[in-house]
């Protein structure tokens, strides 16, 4: 795995903490309807999670809200795939450090839900 990529996977796990259950079982769902066609909790391995599907517009609107409500920019420091919300110092910038805006973070998060799924990138 690449550096780039472990940087990657530590901002998505960043804020996969942040999500609440609801909204890590709505992500999932609508991954699965995006891929396999339309959400069916007979063959979507984590149905049980989902209580109350609501459809694959109205989750993606409900992604969208948590998304602007806690999605930010970040930096990550590489040699420790630390995640920093705060701007790091001058001297830390560079090559020790990879910055994520807003966007990057989100197609980190919600994968092709931003690209190719209906989430604003």
């Amino acid at each position: 795995m690449s550096i780039r990529d472990q940087a990657v996977k530590a901002v998505r796990e960043f804020f996969f903490e942040k999500m609440d259950p609801r909204t890590k079982s709505l992500r999932g769902a609508a991954l699965w309807d995006l891929h396999f066609g339309p959400y069916d909790a007979e063959y979507y391995k984590d149905a049980q999670e989902v209580e109350n599907w609501p459809g694959y517009t109205s989750a993606v609107e409900a992604l969208e809200t948590w998304s602007g409500d806690n999605i930010s920019e970040v930096w990550v420091d590489i040699q420790t795939m630390e995640v920093l919300t705060d701007t790091p110092p001058d001297d830390m910038l560079g090559k020790d450090i990879y910055h994520f805006e807003r966007g990057d973070v989100r197609r980190a998060v919600f994968k092709e839900l931003v690209t190719d799924g209906g989430m604003n990138g």
